[in-house]
């Protein structure tokens, strides 16, 4: 018994290595090749063996130290580019105009059907003529056909010139709007996108129109679809930089000092280039989008209710109004990502003449 246990512990018995792979026994003069596992494991380990345990690398006798400016200054306009919204009005804004269309959807076809007063519209491929008809038409010099049927060629003659028509502007009425599906809805959005990129310029009916066309448009739209908003916000973008570009050349960027907040104290905006602050630390003022209106509102007792801002073609109306286009889009329709690309553009132009 005692003799077969020592056999069993002999066969089982591991290296203290704890090597567990067989290993062969090489002399010191073995210079053969390998043509087993255990005669490569016992080169290898000769091999390792051989080599030293750390490496050391002698410095260069000589070497040149770069000295490096002790402070580095860089020339960088901080706080949000004035012709960019607040970053809280786009939360707002955008929370806003998705509770507005999803009522609107609630309702959406009126029923019954309201009568429109405008003439009817041209075909939806028609983009001249919905231009013309959005605009109004100049009737020009023309003249009543049974009128002048009546009249004799001399009468006629001398007859003064009548005046030419008032243009009639059509506003996006509900009678007429309800009479588009996604598709025609689409497509008139189409027709404005390229009136933009010709003006480069948006007019208030233009807006009044965008932004209802955006109302009642299906929130449910495929990629393509997407697309074609995606352009509008692009070209909504750029109108926004030449209006920009615009009012610095014409030095229509006046300091407004405004009020923080509702009825908050009074404040100012950041220094522009080569400004500095006075001996009591108060900054020059400087533009501000929607400061002036906002001034306006701030003035008048509490108890009224604010007025509307005019539908003027200043810096602070286009921004204004395009920037809630391109919010619309944004928010409707999740297209999240454009707002930082539009902002980055608008963020690039220059802030002052």
């Amino acid at each position: 018994m005692g003799k077969r246990r020592r056999q069993n512990e002999e066969v089982t018995e591991a290296p203290a290595s704890g090597q567990v792979l067989p290993v062969a026994e090489l002399g010191d003069d073995f210079n053969g090749d390998a043509e087993d596992g255990a005669t490569y494991l016992a080169l290898a380990n000769r091999e390792a063996a051989s080599l030293p345990f750390y490496t050391r690398v002698e410095p260069p006798a000589s070497y040149s130290v770069i000295e490096k400016p002790s402070k580095v200054t860089v020339e960088v306009e901080q706080g949000r580019h004035p012709a960019l919204p607040k970053e809280s009005w786009e939360v707002v804004n955008a929370a806003h105009f998705k509770a507005y269309k999803a009522q609107i959807a609630r309702h959406w076809p009126p029923s019954p059907a309201l009568a429109c007063p405008y003439p009817s519209p041209p075909d939806i491929e028609d983009e001249e003529g919905w231009r013309a008809y959005i605009d109004g038409a100049d009737g020009g010099d023309e003249h009543d056909e049974e009128e002048d049927e009546e009249m004799d060629e001399e009468a006629a003659m001398n007859a003064p010139p009548k005046p030419a028509r008032p243009r009639e502007r059509r506003e996006p009425l509900v009678s007429l709007l309800a009479g588009l599906d996604t598709d025609d809805t689409l497509a008139l959005l189409g027709h404005f996108n390229a009136w933009l990129g010709e003006t480069e310029t948006l007019s208030p009916l233009w807006a009044r129109w965008i932004f209802a066309l955006l109302c009642v448009l299906d929130s449910r739209l495929d990629s393509g679809q997407q697309s074609q908003l995606r352009d509008l916000v692009r070209t909504l973008a750029s109108v926004i930089m030449v209006r920009w570009e615009k009012a610095l050349g014409k030095d229509e960027l006046q300091p407004v000092a405004y009020k923080e907040g509702f009825y908050g104290v009074q404040t100012v905006a950041s220094n522009g280039p080569g400004e500095k602050e006075d001996d009591k630390g108060d900054k020059p003022p400087q533009w501000a989008l929607g400061a002036r209106w906002k001034n306006d509102r701030d003035a008048a007792p509490r108890s009224e209710s604010p007025k509307r801002p005019p539908d003027d073609d200043s810096v602070d109306a286009v921004l204004a109004r395009t920037w809630i286009l391109i919010s619309a889009v944004v928010s409707g329709w999740g297209q999240w990502d454009l707002i930082d690309e539009v902002n980055a553009q608008v963020s690039a132009l220059p802030r002052h003449s």
